[in-house]
């Protein structure tokens, strides 16, 4: 018999509700807002999870990290502490952090660590308001006190040392109560960046770090009548350290080791812009057999007559000396489109000594490794 229906959907008129039902948009609706909804919950959950896990983590090792720091005889306390941030960053904050230690005690109106909840292993340190810090040196205590409105510090650790540290600084102000001197600085950056090679040995490994450092507006703790001015307009590095570096022990046998293996900085520029002295150029250095900075630079110099007479004046240079000085190096002088006098020269320290080409033009103390 033939099929008298054209096609398999032709029922031949007959209908019902069940064959042809189609829900309603609203239902369709519905469904999906539930399944958004359990999805939504599920990842706030596990977020949620994930950020106060991390969060945990994160304050316990920061109570370990003050217990040991307490059990060397670093005491650091603070007043009350706080956890917020959520969801987006863990920010832990203490009011009026302290430490005291036998060669420094110092304390600022908060701390706060930030860390994102998807990178725990990074963190930022912003340290910020009214600071004071006091040193203790062999020649006295001084005691600093004033404001600093943003220091940052960024690290990202490493196996061995940090990959990368970022300092930002910026309107340091602290002044000692007693001299009136202090230091200042309207801004300071310092980046680092360590390329780590590790050795065989689990507490050494085969260093090279680069860093770049800019200042601006700074005032060193030393008065105006100092051999070398106290006033940078600016201040900037940029260079690398290579050697091996220890980890583990005492500074001076961390510094011997690296200076025993051919440890040195490569300063690829640096320059230093003060009144009237300034300076521009790039060299080596390194410790001497006696750990003593040794090194040669080749420079620019700048305002380079009036400092030997403020050395002369600071008793370091005899004034017989500073004549002879003067003399030679006018010689070789040259004059800016300004007028200024300027010399091209090598610059180097050997036996804590001070050389500009052939000429002596004073000694510093020796360097303690304490």
């Amino acid at each position: 018999m033939p099929n008298k229906y054209k096609d398999k959907n032709d029922l031949g008129g007959f209908d019902h509700p069940s064959l042809n039902y189609k829900p309603p948009k609203s239902l369709k609706m519905f469904n999906a807002s539930i399944v958004l909804a359990f999805s939504s919950v599920l990842v706030v959950g596990l977020w949620s999870l994930l950020w106060f896990g991390v969060a945990s983590f994160a304050k316990k090792q920061i109570a370990n990290w003050i217990a040991d720091e307490n059990s060397r005889g670093n005491k650091i306390t603070f007043q009350n502490k706080d956890l917020s941030g959520y969801p987006g960053r863990i920010i832990l904050s203490y009011d009026a952090p302290k430490i005291n230690s036998p060669a420094i005690s110092a304390t600022t109106e908060q701390a706060i660590i930030t860390i994102k909840p998807w990178m725990p292993w990074q963190g930022n340190v912003a340290l910020g308001g009214k600071t004071s810090i006091a040193i203790v040196t062999a020649d006295g205590e001084y005691n600093l006190s004033g404001s600093i409105e943003k220091f940052n510090l960024a690290v990202n650790p490493g196996d061995t040392l940090p990959d990368s540290v970022n300092l930002d600084i910026a309107k340091l102000d602290l002044v000692d109560s007693v001299s009136n001197l202090g230091f200042k600085a309207d801004e300071i950056k310092i980046n680092m960046v360590s390329n780590i090679a590790a050795n065989q040995s689990s507490n050494r490994a085969s260093a090279a770090m680069k860093i770049t450092a800019h200042a601006k507006n700074m005032v060193l703790p030393w008065g105006e009548d100092a051999p070398i001015s106290n006033k940078f307009q600016m201040v900037e590095f940029s260079g690398k350290i290579s050697g091996p570096l220890t980890v583990n022990g005492g500074i001076n046998a961390i510094f011997k080791n690296w200076r025993d293996n051919g440890g040195k900085v490569m300063v690829d520029s640096v320059v230093l812009r003060g009144n009237p002295l300034a300076v521009s150029g790039s060299g080596n250095i390194y410790l001497d057999e006696n750990m003593q900075p040794a090194g040669r630079l080749t420079a620019k110099i700048t305002g380079l007559l009036p400092t030997i007479n403020r050395f002369r004046d600071a008793d370091l240079i005899r004034d017989s000396d500073a004549v002879v000085a003067k003399m030679t190096l006018a010689a070789f002088s040259q004059k800016t489109g300004d007028g200024r006098s300027f010399l091209n020269l090598g610059v180097e320290v050997k036996e804590n000594i001070i050389y500009l080409g052939p000429i002596a033009i004073g000694k510093f103390p020796p360097l303690t490794w304490q």
